[in-house]
């Protein structure tokens, strides 16, 4: 799978709509994902801080299956799970790639249509984005505390790191 470039926020759309605001969050998302993400030695995937907390591997399968169940509505296609953790990476910036097309310009009688998980587009945003937010933070954090922090991109801006 060819991983698409998230290494920055492109521009946003030239609208202000629920639907754009919603593809802005996924944007959002794979930029933070990305950034995250980007150069983890594969031993740094199995790192957990102390018993009972999710690997960075495990967090990263997490934020497939969230984006994937999204898809799986927004789609109708079920895909495979990722094998490894670098197509589970590259499938997970893919997904974000595939769920703002959905979003873009759709009119909001439209959006109030949709259906995710058999619920209102709601649960999208106080669900599953919310939720792979959280879980790209935590992502940080357990980098950090493997002595492997994440390179710092400004998330405000959306810009990479310098250098």
């Amino acid at each position: 799978m060819i991983e698409i470039d998230h290494r920055q926020l492109p521009e946003p759309p030239e609208k202000v709509s629920a639907a754009n605001t919603v593809y802005r969050l996924i944007d959002g998302l794979a930029f933070r994902f990305h950034w995250v993400t980007e150069d983890l030695d594969p031993d740094i995937y199995q790192y957990k801080p102390c018993d009972g907390c999710r690997s960075i591997s495990e967090l990263q399968f997490h934020i497939w299956d969230l984006l994937h169940w999204v898809h799986m509505d927004a789609q109708g296609e079920k895909l495979e799970k990722p094998a490894t953790d670098e197509d589970c990476r590259a499938s997970v910036l893919h997904l974000c790639e595939q769920l703002k097309g959905v979003f873009l310009d759709l009119p909001n009688d439209d959006l109030a249509q949709l259906r995710f998980m058999r619920q209102s587009f709601w649960i999208l945003l106080n669900g599953a984005i919310a939720d792979a937010l959280i879980h790209v933070g935590q992502i940080g954090t357990v980098r950090r505390i493997a002595g492997s922090p994440a390179p710092e991109s400004d998330p405000f801006r959306g810009v990479p790191p310098a250098g």
